[in-house]
């Protein structure tokens, strides 16, 4: 939510593309995700200034992001530091001239991968 809400302000729309349960469960393992895509979608609607969320279809190829970020245009691509996929979006950014934005530090202590081992 702190992402998103920095993310915010640094334009006039704020688009959230969001992941399929099964490219979560993919990428994190068999018990994720904890909450379901739909539920995932309200609480973004209900906790930020979203003015869309797009809900990714699975499977979802790198070449897929590349049309939709194409089709969309944006003037800015917020992320955070240290992203796994940053030369994915500088490459995305180069390609439609939006600015890739750090936006904030990834915060660990808040993942629900840091409740999940809290909890056991």
């Amino acid at each position: 939510i702190t992402f998103l809400d920095k993310a915010q302000k640094l334009g006039d729309v704020l688009i959230i593309f969001l992941e399929s349960d099964e490219a979560v469960r993919i990428r994190k393992g068999k018990d994720r995700p904890i909450n379901e895509v739909k539920y995932r979608a309200e609480q973004l609607i209900n906790k930020t200034a979203s003015n869309l969320i797009i809900l990714l279809p699975f499977p979802f190829a790198d070449h897929d992001y590349d049309s939709l970020v194409s089709s969309l245009k944006p003037a800015i691509i917020a992320t955070t530091k240290g992203d796994p996929f940053l030369s994915h979006k500088i490459r995305q950014g180069n390609n439609v001239g939006a600015k890739v934005v750090e936006v904030t530090d990834r915060i660990t202590n808040h993942s629900t991968t840091a409740i999940i081992n809290k909890t056991l």
